[in-house]
């Protein structure tokens, strides 16, 4: 143990009796490396990690325990005025989002500059397709992206779902119908050219069910039939058809002046926020969640035509521990909050705000993760 002292002793830069316990711990091992021998050093205990999801389902437990709104909301609560939910998401806050989403006249897949979300330096591509309910999933799938080095490309176009056997509803929000859409199919068209030309590995899609309010005017079959045809297109360009499970919708209930969009319950009960708590897989009294009927009817397509089904109920509603954890359960589900950590989930009954979609990412590419098994990028 000379050898050993004389080191300590006259190591640069160090004065006898000064040494801190750490850089004494430090030193000595090196030393006695140096001399060949074996010293086994107390090294912390790493926890095992965190399941992003498990962690977001405390999130949206302690959210439902939360009666009052905090001072700070995101989005702001002087932009929740009337028109509020349909100006925000049409810009979704970022030009650079807004020109990947097609309005009604666009007959074509949109600029090139789409294609950029996620890693743009990325060999490996993933593609996003649909109507609105897809774009809203565009934060969260580039912030997938970005951390799994994938490139994300982003064709959508208002009211315009991918399968387009049935019609689905044209004009106005405050005119829909189910009258035809020719547009529509136009672009879908468009779309199966881009990805036999991009060739992503996989294409995430989903859209929202054609009806007028709360009433459908296509049948489950009819559904599950068009969305099969899709995916079956999709494998025929050479890549996965991934489909994003329909999420939650808030309805508000009759009765309630005021209350026609999850904003506006929010903001009328500040100090009540249980109110507008969403409750259930079946609608009951004035908040219905999530609609069983099209639910099953996505996961039947994706069954039958070997595709992804990525759920998405995990990330809005909290798990009834009576009911097993399947991946595929519409009725695991009892209540959903309508603002988690002082951000509004919902921009009107149906679509997330920007602002959740970015809180919800790193639960939602956790999603991603285990249904796809994509390495990465």
């Amino acid at each position: 143990m000379a050898v050993a002292k004389a080191s300590l002793s006259n190591a640069p830069g160090v004065r006898p009796g000064h040494l801190s316990s750490r850089r004494r711990t430090r030193l000595f091992g090196a030393v006695a490396l140096a001399l060949g021998l074996f010293v086994i050093l107390p090294c912390g205990v790493r926890s095992a990690p965190v399941d992003p999801v498990v962690e977001w389902q405390r999130t949206l437990t302690s959210a439902l325990s939360v009666s009052v709104a905090p001072a700070q909301l995101q989005p702001p609560l002087r932009e929740w005025a009337p028109g509020y939910w349909w100006s925000h998401y049409s810009l979704a806050n970022t030009p650079r989002h807004r020109q990947c989403f097609g309005d009604a006249t666009a007959l074509a897949p949109l600029p090139t500059a789409c294609g950029s979300f996620g890693d743009p330096t990325s060999a490996h591509r993933v593609m996003l397709v649909g109507d609105s309910r897809a774009f809203q999933w565009l934060p969260a799938l580039d912030y997938w992206g970005r951390t799994r080095h994938w490139r994300v490309s982003a064709l959508t176009k208002a009211n315009c779902r991918p399968w387009s056997n049935t019609p689905y509803y044209s004009g106005s929000p405050g005119q829909r119908t189910g009258a035809p859409y020719p547009s529509c199919g136009s672009f879908n068209r468009a779309v199966i050219t881009a990805i036999a030309t991009q060739q992503p590995s996989y294409v995430f899609m989903t859209a929202m069910r054609g009806r007028t309010g709360t009433t459908s005017f296509e049948s489950n079959r009819d559904i599950t039939d068009g969305m099969k045809q899709f995916a079956r297109l999709v494998r025929s360009r050479g890549a996965t058809p991934v489909f994003i499970g329909p999420n939650p919708e808030w309805f508000a209930s009759s009765g309630v002046p005021g209350d026609v969009f999850s904003p506006d319950c929010v903001a009328h009960h500040l100090t009540s926020l249980q109110h507008c708590v969403a409750v259930g897989a079946t609608r009951q009294g004035r908040a219905g969640a999530l609609e069983a009927g099209y639910f099953n009817a996505m996961v039947d397509a994706a069954r039958s035509t070997a595709s992804v089904f990525l759920s998405t109920p995990d990330l809005f509603c909290r798990r009834r521990t009576a009911v097993a954890a399947t991946a595929a359960n519409a009725q695991a589900y009892d209540e959903c909050p309508m603002l988690v950590r002082g951000t509004l989930v919902y921009l009107d009954r149906q679509h997330i705000t920007r602002e959740f979609a970015l809180l919800a990412a790193p639960a939602f590419s956790a999603l991603v993760d285990r249904v796809t098994q994509l390495p990465p990028g």
